[in-house]
């Protein structure tokens, strides 16, 4: 497959971003809050998913410490236009979920850079088996499993419940039905500013209001992860509520989008917009 065109210019502005949000990632590790928060959760880190791949099939485990479990199960992806950033620098998440009373599972996987998709999504799925089978040790309850990832990552955790719910062709996507069948779908999902849509960059650039450095990160990400968007793609069937048959698993119980969890934000106190999650959760 040869290698997506992409300017100088976005080459420029992606490394720009990448740098400015790592800095600030690791330098905000070290600010006395976040060591508090710290202070009240237990670590395991790079944790491989898939034995004998490379060092992007590995997790990180944060557990909520003086809780006894077992606990909910938050299933976490990270963001970065499939194409930046890691668990590493997503710790913030792992930490606050896990101070909520989660044990998160935060997953590293394929960028574009070394492999487009679905690399990535072939990751995610196995860290999510490896998840249901060994998430017990950690304390983990995975029949109490929330599926959540922001950018890039809101995209490769709704693959996630796709394949959960679906019956999917890809022989690469049968163990996770099979895994969903096992111990149930999740119980939420909660992506939040994905781009859900790579086959079609057209729907976001369709936007005017979009500065151009903007418009230049859509057209990086979407090059470099779907360089042939008239290939394989990995889509929803189509689906009435009401029309469940052999090939479909209990639909999910929520998906929170971004409209949703603003609107739950005005319902509950700001800090705590999650609150009826958690109450059927913990």
């Amino acid at each position: 497959m040869s290698s997506p065109h992409i300017t100088g210019r976005q080459k420029a502005v992606t490394q720009v971003i990448s740098a400015t949000l790592t800095s600030l990632a690791y330098g905000g590790k070290v600010h006395p809050t976040s060591r508090r928060w710290m202070d009240d959760v237990e670590v395991f880190e790079n944790i491989p998913y898939k034995n004998g791949f490379g060092p992007q099939h590995k997790l990180n485990v944060y557990k909520p410490k003086n809780q006894t479990g077992p606990l909910p199960v938050m299933f976490y992806v990270h963001g970065g236009g499939f194409s930046l950033l890691s668990k590493d620098t997503h710790w913030m998440f792992g930490a606050g979920f896990a101070r909520q009373g989660y044990v998160v599972f935060s997953i590293d996987y394929t960028l574009s850079g070394e492999e487009p998709f679905p690399a990535a999504v072939k990751d995610t799925f196995a860290a999510y088996e490896w998840v249901a089978e060994r998430a017990l040790h950690y304390d983990g309850d995975v029949s109490r499993m929330v599926v959540s990832g922001e950018s890039a990552g809101a995209n490769l955790s709704l693959a996630l419940v796709m394949a959960m719910c679906w019956k999917r062709p890809e022989p690469w996507a049968q163990g996770v039905w099979e895994t969903a069948g096992r111990i149930g779908v999740a119980k939420a999902a909660l992506p939040a500013c994905g781009m859900l849509q790579v086959s079609n960059p057209e729907r976001y650039l369709a936007q005017t209001d979009i500065p151009a450095w903007m418009r230049d990160r859509i057209a990086v990400v979407c090059r470099r992860y779907l360089p042939d968007a008239s290939g394989e793609t990995f889509e929803a069937p189509p689906y009435e509520p009401d029309e469940v048959d052999s090939d479909m698993l209990a639909p999910l119980g929520d998906a929170y989008g971004d409209d949703e969890l603003s609107a739950l934000s005005e319902e509950m106190p700001l800090d705590d917009p999650f609150a009826g999650l958690a109450e059927e959760l913990l």
